[in-house]
Formats: C-alpha cells, sequence, structure tokens
C-alpha cells in the first residue's frame, strides 16, 4: 500500500513503528497498533483506542471502547454511541448516533432513535456531507450504473434524492419526489416531482443523469 508512510511492529509485546530501513520511528509503547496510513494510525493502549501521527502526536484521544478506520477519517464508539471525525481528529457528529449503516463509498446511514431504525442522519465523510434530521429514506437501484439512489424524507417534509456516490441527483425540496406506480418495478430510473401527491401541479421528470420538464418528454 503506498500510503503506508510507517509499518507496525512488535517487540518484546509492545508495538511501535519502523521506517522503510527497519528502524523504529516511534518505540514500541502500544497494546496493538494499525499500520501508518497517511500519516494517522489507530493504536490501543490499557484497554482503550484512539489515533496518532507520525510523530507520535495524539489525534484522537486514547480513551475510546472502540475505533476503526473510515477512507481518512475515523469512527469510535463511546457510552454506547458511535462519533464521526476527520482525519485531524475533529468531530463531525457531535450528537453520535446508535447504530449505523455503510450505503455507500463514505456514505453512512446513522440511526439516532432506538425504536425508529429509519430516523436519523445521512453523513459522506467521502465529499463532507451532513444531512441531519432525517424521517426515513427509501432505496432505488440506478440501472445506468448498478448503484443506489436514496430517496430522503426529512422531518419539516422536504426531500431530496442522494446517489450512492453522494451526489444530489435532485436537491432539497419542499415538493413530492416520487417513482409513478407503473415504472415502480420496471429497470428505470425515473422519478417524479410535482407540488402534490397527485401530480395536479406543474413538474418535472427526473430521469437520470438530468431532469426534464414533463410537458416536453415523451
Amino acid at each position: 500500500n503506498n500510503d503506508i508512510t510507517l509499518v507496525a511492529k512488535k517487540q518484546n509485546n509492545k508495538w511501535g513503528f519502523i521506517n522503510k530501513s527497519n528502524e523504529f520511528i516511534i518505540q514500541p509503547e502500544y497494546d496493538w497498533a494499525s499500520h501508518m496510513i497517511s500519516e494517522r494510525a489507530i493504536v490501543k493502549k490499557d484497554g482503550k483506542y484512539g489515533v496518532i501521527d507520525d510523530k507520535n502526536a495524539s489525534v484522537i484521544q486514547i480513551i475510546h471502547e472502540k475505533l476503526v478506520r473510515d477512507l481518512d477519517n475515523f469512527i469510535y464508539l463511546d457510552d454506547g454511541k458511535y462519533y464521526f471525525t476527520n482525519n485531524t481528529g475533529e468531530l463531525l457528529t457531535p450528537e453520535g448516533c446508535y447504530t449505523y449503516t455503510e450505503i455507500g463509498k463514505g456514505l453512512y446511514f446513522c440511526n439516532t432513535d432506538i425504536d425508529n431504525k429509519k430516523e436519523g442522519f445521512i453523513i459522506s465523510t467521502y465529499k463532507n456531507i451532513l444531512l441531519k434530521d432525517i424521517r426515513s429514506y427509501r432505496t432505488y437501484g440506478n440501472f445506468y450504473n448498478n448503484l443506489n439512489n436514496y430517496l430522503i424524507q426529512f422531518e419539516n417534509e422536504e426531500h431530496c434524492l442522494l446517489s450512492e456516490e453522494s451526489d444530489y441527483l435532485i436537491p432539497r425540496t419542499t415538493k413530492y419526489i416520487e417513482i409513478p406506480m407503473n415504472t415502480r418495478d420496471a429497470k428505470t430510473n425515473i422519478y417524479i416531482v410535482s407540488g402534490d401527491r397527485y401530480h395536479t401541479e406543474p413538474c418535472l421528470l427526473y430521469t437520470s443523469p438530468s431532469p426534464r420538464d414533463l410537458s416536453t418528454s415523451r
């Protein structure tokens, strides 16, 4: 891996970090360590996890119950909740979540209500997007690229359509976004955007990759 800057090595039951010349740059002091990738490594000491840099300086304090890497970001567990941080240790989700599900590249749905598994927020650590106050979301296949689209409904009744790669296909709107009933089971990427559920107001027909006015579509 070209992103590995230092290699974790065990000596006398402790872990440190060596360079390409097999020299210890960080002396063995940890109970466990991952390789140093992009100048960051997860380490364990006294049963707790944290993150250090290639100078052995603390990036995330070694106080957490569990800690995993996500691309160049990190997710840690404290008191039954998961928290997301960036590569500098800055907390991205101060409210935390009970569970999280990866639904795309660096894209996670985070549940904040134990009784409602669809309520919470969506975070993209890949493109630095945080969507809060989500009431529910639905998953639809994108038949152009075999990825998924996510139709998201917010607590304030707004909606948006987000791709698996964290791109807004339909920006956040107060209008309704739906798939027509007769195409729901078909292999199509059609979404209707309208002012009400009966589509009586002028609306758009979204068919990937761009929206078209329904009056001009055939």
